[in-house]
């Protein structure tokens, strides 16, 4: 049997916007929905953060995730977690936008507060919806105990990259889930997997820190518990380098950009009346989503970039960490502070 896995939809994220939307309905409606009627999937399941919001889920939310998702996924058999981005509460899952908005699809069953055993096609497998603190005992009991040689959940586990090059350095204990022999994981966006431990990531890109990373869905085979990767070829985001010492960028095909958030990021400008001309043209000529230009080596390919220039220079994280250290005070947990400036600029980076 194959069983499509998919997570972190985010239904409602970049509030709404045509670009994103329109980058999600290509997404299900030629990569998705089209692969898995062509390898006569019957079960889907989705390992959390179905909507983007906590709080709330405007009405066009809701009417865009049922045109593009719910509705096409009726002739299926959907498993759901409950993610932390479904719930209103933070410390318990009770009020989740997946049961109070999917309450008519009979199709669809919900794995909201306590982990718990599914089973599928002779295959055993615990269902961990995002874990809060209202039964984060009952839920690592069930972890520990439970009669399933496959795990999919919502977690954050320490050691895992968060977003390009951030690692989550709280959370559970990788040692928690040794008991198993694969675990499959969504919450954090980033594709990664360390042969036991697999984050499937986000089948779409969202925000800039998803530049050049792979999306996408996983199809996972239970006989042989094989998992394929599916990439999702919709780019959203795209940078243009402009240097005008190689070639004539003036000229290139913008239609390959529509749509998009662009940056052009500047390498050299050695004729400054052409490179105003060809950011005049993108503005009058290109259907981009949005513009950006950047002048400094800060979001540069590291490959692009001498040795000198690169010592010079300190990401973000890095300079706040050096901050918080020369602080000299010993009442201070510099540890605690920088894990807290750590989580904030990551919610930072996904900001509209």
């Amino acid at each position: 049997m194959k069983v499509a896995l998919i997570s972190d939809t985010h239904h409602g994220g970049r509030n709404d916007s045509l670009s994103f939307a329109e980058h999600q309905r290509q997404f299900y409606k030629t990569i998705f929905f089209p692969e898995c009627s062509r390898q006569n999937i019957t079960t889907i399941i989705h390992l959390g953060d179905v909507f983007d919001r906590r709080k709330y889920s405007n009405f066009n939310s809701l009417k865009l995730a049922k045109e593009m998702f719910f509705e096409p996924a009726r002739q299926y058999d959907v498993h759901m977690l409950v993610g932390n981005h479904d719930c209103y509460y933070k410390n318990n899952n009770e009020v989740n936008s997946i049961s109070l908005t999917c309450a008519e699809y009979d199709n669809i069953k919900v794995y909201q507060d306590i982990p718990e055993v599914a089973t599928f096609d002779g295959l055993d497998i615990l269902m961990v919806p995002w874990i809060a603190s209202a039964h984060y005992a009952k839920s690592i009991h069930k972890i520990k105990s439970a009669a399933a040689e496959i795990l999919m959940g919502h977690l954050a586990i320490m050691g895992s990259e968060m977003i390009p090059g951030f690692y989550c350095d709280h959370g559970l204990e990788r040692e928690l889930f040794k008991r198993y022999e694969r675990v499959f994981s969504g919450h954090f966006h980033q594709q990664q997997d360390d042969g036991h431990i697999r984050y499937l990531g986000s089948p779409y890109e969202m925000f800039w820190n998803d530049w050049n990373t792979k999306k996408g869905f996983h199809i996972f085979d239970t006989e042989t518990r094989e998992i394929e990767f599916y990439q999702n070829p919709y780019k959203l985001f795209k940078k243009i380098y402009y240097d005008d010492t190689k070639e004539d960028i003036t000229k290139i095909d913008l239609d390959e950009y529509d749509g998009c958030y662009v940056k052009i990021v500047v390498i050299q400008k050695t004729d400054f009346y052409t490179f105003d001309r060809f950011v005049e043209r993108c503005y009058n000529e290109g259907n981009f989503f949005e513009l950006k230009i950047v002048e400094d080596f800060s979001d540069l390919d590291p490959d692009t970039i001498a040795d000198s220039e690169l010592e010079e220079i300190e990401d973000t994280m890095s300079l706040l960490e050096k901050y918080v250290n020369e602080i000299d005070s010993k009442l201070l947990n510099k540890k605690k502070l920088n894990r807290l400036l750590k989580g904030l600029y990551v919610e930072a980076n996904e900001v509209e």
